[in-house]
């Protein structure tokens, strides 16, 4: 990606990497448990969100970089940075919602939205941390995805709340 930009910039193509490009990469990066990749799909997500790309992230940016961190083997890193890229994701939509809102009613609808899907996939990655305080941690995150964003769990959502309570030994 940082070659094709590159070249983009220096006129060398003509051809300006969009977020369609970003995300194949994203998505590639997806499908490795790897850690190294995880952290990858993190620095490319954060130089989309930076206004200097003119590349702005969508909901599939976040949710493929969520999946990155949460495939990843180290079960810790999976939930710590699957919850965080999700927090990033639920900032990027409020302040979306808000900036529509504050336009126009009609506006184009928001880039990122939240979905129940990058929901239960942090709530899973918490379930096998095992971590101590992965059930609060994770209803923490059901109360938002219901109350802030007003999304309906799903049985995958009551099923990874409950595993993780199981897992914590609370």
């Amino acid at each position: 990606m940082n070659e094709l930009t590159s070249k983009y910039k220096n006129g060398e193509i003509l051809i300006k990497p969009t977020a369609i490009h970003y995300n194949a990469v994203l998505t590639a990066l997806s499908r490795s448990p790897s850690r190294v990749h995880a952290e990858t799909a993190m620095r490319i997500l954060r130089y989309m969100e930076e206004e200097s790309s003119q590349v702005e992230p969508d909901r599939y940016s976040y949710s493929v970089t969520i999946l990155a961190c949460t495939r990843c083997h180290d079960l810790n890193f999976a939930a710590k940075h699957g919850a965080m890229e999700l927090e990033r994701m639920e900032e990027r939509a409020l302040l979306e919602t808000e900036r529509r809102h504050n336009v126009s009613s009609h506006a184009a609808l928001p880039n990122v939205v939240m979905d129940v899907e990058s929901y239960n996939t942090v709530l899973y990655a918490l379930a096998r941390s095992g971590l101590r305080d992965a059930p609060k941690r994770a209803m923490a995150m059901f109360d938002r995805m219901q109350h802030v964003f007003g999304l309906r769990p799903t049985i995958r959502s009551w099923s990874a709340l409950l595993e993780t309570y199981a897992k914590s030994g609370a």
